[in-house]
């Protein structure tokens, strides 16, 4: 006896279909809050790879074949760029910090008395005067006399510190994560032209060059 041929119902198929697609919803909801803090990384290494790449064809060439050795020199290259000038003005801001600190703590911090024309400048002139002969006389107590700002301007200078020393981890992060999209360029770059020619069409190649090359004016 052959056995009977069962089918899912309209109402089934739609329960079935609404199931997957809320289980996709669900995964890729989760994976976006999954990626969603390294989202700033990975477009900035996109556009550096992007913008660098041509440069980074030319550099190969010193190499031969050896590309993932041109690849390391080439990431080393960069991120020294990025680097060594901001370790140079963070040690100098340091330094001129501690210096002005020592000066203030013994009493050596001299400002020079103001000119006499400073006073006569329109509507500030007198206000300038007086405070800055007041500082040239007594630094200290002048300073006093802000505590508050000075509060409040000092914990601006840490934060846009702080922010700075962030840019730049970021941007080191993201040339890193750059050579990885550099050293895998010719996948990554077929996988682009495929998506932009199943969203566009055929002219979608023609898209990808322009985004490309778009990218690549504004870096």
């Amino acid at each position: 006896m052959s056995e009977p041929n069962i089918t899912h119902s309209t109402p089934d198929r739609s329960i079935d279909i609404a199931i997957r697609i809320s289980l996709v919803a669900l995964l890729s909801y989760w994976s976006f809050l999954i990626c969603k803090p390294f989202l700033i990384l990975i477009l900035w290494a996109t556009i550096i790879a992007v913008a660098i790449f041509p440069l980074f064809k030319k550099f190969e060439s010193l190499f031969g074949k050896n590309k993932k050795l041109a690849i390391i020199v080439f990431t080393l290259i960069t991120l020294s760029i990025l680097i060594v000038p901001s370790i140079l003005l963070i040690t100098s801001l340091i330094e001129s910090a501690k210096g002005l600190a020592e000066t203030m703590q013994t009493g050596t911090l001299h400002i020079p008395p103001p000119p006499g024309n400073v006073a006569e400048w329109p509507i500030v002139g007198k206000s300038i005067f007086s405070l800055w002969n007041a500082a040239s006389e007594n630094l200290v107590d002048t300073l006093s006399q802000f505590k508050a700002e000075l509060k409040v301007a000092g914990t601006w200078l840490l934060s846009a510190t702080a922010g700075t020393l962030g840019s730049v981890l970021q941007f080191v992060i993201s040339i890193i994560i750059a050579s990885v999209f550099i050293a895998n360029a010719s996948g990554a770059n077929k996988f682009l032209k495929s998506l932009f020619i199943r969203i566009a069409g055929e002219t979608g190649k023609d898209f990808a060059e322009i985004c490309g090359a778009t990218m690549r004016s504004v870096a």
